[in-house]
């Protein structure tokens, strides 16, 4: 999958979900305030079974889940790890 249909996907979800028209990708969806504990294992939940990855303990970091662009990143890491 292309880092850029990886982005589409995840905006789209926060967008559905948060009833967002749209979120720039460098948004802080943490400072924001629009992530409370529930949503965030939601996140958690949807970015595991769309992509077919488990997170680790380590991965479980803020910097890795609040914007658009680090959850790419983390996924991109993700995926390459699985595909070797």
């Amino acid at each position: 999958m292309s880092v850029s249909a990886m982005h589409e996907i995840i905006q789209q979800f926060f967008c559905k979900n948060l009833q967002y028209e749209s979120l720039d990708f460098d948004a802080d969806i943490f400072e924001m305030g629009l992530v409370n504990s529930l949503f965030a294992i939601q996140i958690v939940n949807f970015l595991e079974g769309k992509f077919s990855i488990q997170f680790e303990n380590e991965d479980f970091k803020l910097g890795n889940f609040n914007t658009i662009n680090n959850i790419c990143r983390l996924l991109e890491k993700k995926c390459t790890v699985i595909a070797i």
